[in-house]
């Protein structure tokens, strides 16, 4: 779940800066923002909503969202439907392939 947050955000930032970067090249930047995510994470266990924000993420350009509760159990849903819509058709056919 943590990986696919840090996807997310890392997709955001990269729209922010535009001209077909992708901070995921960059490992540094992309440990902060797992860092930042799972403070970000743990604070959500407690309220309602939370900033996210790491300064300097990549070439002094700093990252600025806001995470809620409701869209991280958005998020989540729509991860495990996805899983389920990927894995289970295929458990399925092995099953009738076995039997």
């Amino acid at each position: 779940m943590e990986s696919r947050l840090v996807e997310y955000f890392a997709d955001e930032f990269n729209k922010q800066v535009g001209n077909g970067f992708d901070v995921r090249k960059f490992p540094k930047a992309m440990a902060k923002l797992k860092k930042q995510v799972k403070r970000t994470k743990e604070i959500l266990s407690a309220n309602t909503a939370a900033p996210i924000s790491v300064e300097s993420l990549y070439d002094d350009r700093d990252f600025r969202s806001v995470d809620s509760k409701q869209f991280l159990k958005f998020f989540l849903s729509m991860s495990v439907f996805m899983y389920l819509y990927i894995f289970f058709p295929t458990a399925m056919l092995h099953c009738l392939i076995a039997c």
